[in-house]
């Protein structure tokens, strides 16, 4: 009751419009005196034009699915976990209403801005460059940023540039030639997971890289046939993003520095696969009409071939290499990940094998291979169900010796997660690996995308930059932050 002592009114034909600190009110002029309540913590913006106010709402579905003992959370559908529900309520009023509405939609945009995160990056008004992928996913994600575009210019506190990529490495050429007086608090990805990795080089490999990763925030729309991060952290859903982006909700994302056969220090924000993970996605490229049907194509035919793929692994998780690369980072002189791939990260297996910091993972004939920070990958896949980017380590899932029947009992049970019950799947968690694939292989895939094959080298870098994630998610990273004695 307290909540609408003091409150500001407008009417429409059809009855009356309130606010108050936490809810918009309206009450129907109709003989049922119908109220209809919005919490203002679920409105990510709010418009007047033309005598027309716009609400908009992202309020969660009334009825979400509990987690149990038999189906724990990561095994719950995506869509279930982390969606909200996008409604727009426009409300028509009168021409002498014109002022009190005015003074209604500021107000309400005051209340939004209070439920802001304290931590939001930006000033008092935010800057937010989108990159859109007009090929990406059958041409999905220009299609959606046509329809959603107006919803993000909505947001009071947003100036927004729209850069729509006309090549590869468009973006990482536009972001690292940026400059840094023009640099966003908010970069925009509605594409697949190709374009996120060409916006995360585009920042580290910047010689004020250090400086501008902390500052930025990165949000993914799923607008790609393979859109891992958006899946992960619960932005595949545009209205969930949406709140998010008015919110100033992110957590710290770690960032893996890379080199393939030794050339130039390369970034990834999540994922390195390689074997049939890797084949799958590669030989379907040609599929991209298909959408996500053309990893299940894929997946059957590698399955029926049954190949084999040879090469060797070495991990660590030692303390001293952890110390190692929070050197690097502080360390000026160099770009980042170019101290620890050069000084402390072995040039093969072989000098690996003679540390005792390095174990090596005895396989030379893997039929599953991936390195993730994703909890859910090609956005259906559940591999690795535990992963994110904030505990400052990767998770590596690999197995070996299936026949042609458990590989497709393996792979059937892929969408839930419960492939890690399979005593032929291995589960590992590292900060630094190395990879010899065999003459038989000619490509590996980092964050979606075509790479040569050969001796890869990576380490991950934590908490190098800020990812926008959906708030139940960011629930669970504060759960991990309270429950963690060194969470930086």
């Amino acid at each position: 009751i307290d909540e609408f002592s003091n409150l500001i009114s407008t009417h429409s034909p059809k009855g009356v419009l309130s606010i108050s600190k936490s809810f918009v009110k309206f009450e129907s002029n109709k003989k049922s005196k119908k109220e209809n309540l919005i919490s203002v913590s679920d409105i990510a913006c709010c418009s007047y034009e033309n005598n027309v106010i716009s609400i908009y709402d992202c309020s969660k579905p009334n009825k979400i699915p509990k987690a149990s003992k038999s189906k724990p959370y990561s095994q719950l559908p995506r869509k279930k976990r982390h969606e909200r529900q996008l409604k727009i309520h426009k409300f028509i009023v009168t021409e002498n209403e014109g002022s009190s509405c005015l003074e209604f939609k500021n107000k309400l945009s005051e209340n939004i801005k209070s439920f802001q995160e304290p931590n939001r990056i930006g000033g008092t008004i935010r800057t937010l460059i989108a990159f859109v992928n007009p090929f990406s996913g059958k041409k999905k994600a220009q299609k959606l940023w046509n329809k959603i575009e107006k919803y993000f210019r909505a947001i009071d506190d947003i100036k927004m540039t729209v850069i729509i990529t006309e090549t590869k490495l468009h973006a990482t050429q536009y972001i690292h030639n940026l400059p840094k007086a023009e640099f966003p608090d908010i970069i925009l990805s509605v594409s697949g997971d190709g374009l996120v990795c060409e916006i995360t080089n585009g920042i580290f490999t910047r010689d004020d890289a250090r400086d501008i990763s902390k500052n930025v925030q990165i949000c993914h729309i799923a607008g790609g046939t393979s859109n891992s991060l958006a899946s992960s952290v619960g932005t595949c859903c545009v209205a969930s993003a949406l709140h998010s982006i008015s919110r100033g909700i992110s957590a710290p994302w770690s960032v893996f520095a890379y080199t393939i056969n030794d050339s130039n220090v390369q970034y990834a924000m999540g994922s390195f696969g390689w074997a049939l993970a890797a084949d799958v996605h590669l030989e379907t490229e040609w599929m991209r009409f298909l959408g996500g049907a053309r990893i299940s194509i894929g997946t059957v035919y590698r399955v029926l071939t049954a190949k084999k793929y040879q090469g060797k692994t070495a991990i660590s998780r030692a303390e001293s290499l952890i110390s190692e690369v929070q050197a690097d980072i502080q360390d000026n002189s160099q770009k980042l990940g170019v101290r620890s791939l050069n000084q402390v990260i072995p040039k093969s297996i072989e000098e690996a094998k003679s540390r005792d910091d390095w174990i090596e993972i005895k396989n030379d004939r893997y039929f599953l291979w991936l390195v993730s920070q994703y909890s859910i990958t090609d956005q259906k896949f559940i591999l690795t169900p535990n992963a994110n980017g904030w505990k400052g380590s990767f998770d590596f899932i690999h197995a070996k010796g299936h026949t042609r029947i458990e590989t497709i009992q393996s792979l059937l049970t892929i969408s839930t997660g419960s492939i890690l019950e399979d005593k032929k799947v291995t589960f590992d968690e590292a900060t630094a690996l190395i990879l010899e694939s065999g003459p038989s292989t000619k490509w590996t895939m980092v964050d979606g995308e075509k790479t040569p094959a050969g001796t890869i080298r990576c380490v991950l870098l934590p908490n190098m930059i800020n990812v926008i994630l959906a708030d139940d998610v960011f629930n669970e990273y504060k759960e991990w932050k309270n429950n963690t004695k060194n969470p930086n």
